[in-house]
């Protein structure tokens, strides 16, 4: 006998024979073999890339056994409806037959969903506004304290718009407000945002620093700038690329990167005035600083490379960065480039490019100084 010859209500009337249906791990089939010494039928119903479905029937007096087995097995137990019956192929007529009349009555109901949406769209739009103003006037209970004859609002905000606000609190006469420091709510942790307000010239590299507007915990523009002004204008520093560079930053300064291109396009020209080359092959004129071209080329590509990462690590690491001003970090910057002048008019005599050299020498120094440091404190 087949499964397929089994009548479902004959098998659920019988006293001394019990039918499970499931499925099992398509890798535990090789673990059925062990069920041989049992009175158990085992049938194959299909298979997929994980699972085998299956039932299998034993007599009562084995069923515990077999059934922990299975339950080791890792078997899922699938119900029988109550509305099947007869044999497997019956079974499979009317649970297709369920599928399809449960598919039309959800084509039917859809139907009429989108009936009632049009017809009632003007309220639904309506409804739909009203909840939206409700959510997001939601979010600004926080800032609302209750004195329970009055309410009182807190809130934050720039020192430049101060004088502003009190214009515009000025014609309430039921209002009173009082200015107060921006930590006086941090014991109850609540903490004032913090507003990026950078100079127009370092703007361009917000992009470099990936801050936010509300917070400048970690706000490395001006280190980007002055490394990103100083390295293009003094070691790529030509007229054609910068010019190209302008160009592109004019054709995209409705985005972050053309404006970075454009800043980025200035310091480009301004350097090159100052060696008087095109696309690095066509002089215009006596240079004023004599830098070998290729040894400049290098130099600036290590000095991109080093200088990006070493104001990650400053930032994610030292937080040397965050404490420094801006006159602080420009300071930095010029030692830096005087230093990076020394070395390079040391490559023109020496015709060997020494400033990739010194920054590895000086990057293994500081690595080991860092482990050993690391060391000491363990």
């Amino acid at each position: 006998m087949t499964c397929e010859e089994i009548n479902f209500d004959q098998l659920n009337e019988c006293h001394y024979v019990s039918m499970r249906l499931g499925r099992i791990d398509a890798t535990d089939k090789d673990k059925l073999q062990y069920l041989d010494k049992y009175p158990v039928f085992f049938y194959e119903l299909g298979q997929d890339k994980h699972s085998i479905w299956c039932c299998y029937i034993v007599t009562n007096n084995y069923l515990l056994e077999v059934d922990n087995y299975f339950k080791g097995l890792g078997f899922e137990k699938v119900e029988i409806p109550d509305f099947v019956h007869g044999k497997m192929d019956e079974a499979k007529k009317e649970l297709q037959s369920e599928v399809e009349a449960m598919q039309s009555y959800i084509l039917n109901m859809n139907l009429k969903m989108d009936q009632l949406r049009i017809s009632h769209q003007e309220e639904l739009l309506k409804m739909y506004a009203t909840a939206s103003y409700l959510s997001k006037k939601e979010e600004y209970k926080i800032y609302v304290i209750d004195f329970k004859n009055q309410y009182g609002v807190y809130g934050f905000t720039p020192k430049d718009a101060v004088k502003n606000l009190k214009k515009q609190f000025k014609g309430i006469d039921s209002l009173e407000y009082q200015i107060l420091p921006a930590d006086v709510l941090e014991q109850q942790q609540i903490f004032a945002p913090k507003v990026v307000q950078n100079a127009k010239f370092v703007e361009p590299f917000e992009i470099l620093s990936h801050i936010r507007k509300e917070s400048i915990d970690e706000n490395t523009v001006y280190a980007y700038a002055y490394v990103y002004y100083g390295i293009f204008a003094l070691f790529f520093g030509d007229l054609g690329i910068g010019a190209i560079m302008v160009l592109i930053g004019l054709f995209m300064r409705s985005k972050k990167i053309g404006r970075l291109f454009l800043a980025l396009g200035v310091a480009t020209v301004l350097g090159g005035c100052i060696y008087g080359n095109v696309f690095y092959c066509i002089s215009l004129y006596p240079e004023i600083i004599g830098f070998n071209t290729l040894f400049r080329i290098i130099d600036g590509v290590t000095l991109l490379v080093v200088g990006t990462i070493g104001i990650q690590i400053l930032r994610d690491k030292c937080e040397i960065v965050n404490h420094l001003s801006s006159k602080g970090v420009l300071s930095i910057a010029l030692i830096y480039l005087v230093m990076v002048y020394l070395l390079s008019l040391l490559e023109n005599i020496f015709h060997f490019p020494l400033l990739p050299v010194a920054i590895v020498v000086v990057a293994i120094l500081g690595l080991i100084v860092t482990l050993i440091r690391h060391k000491r404190e363990k």
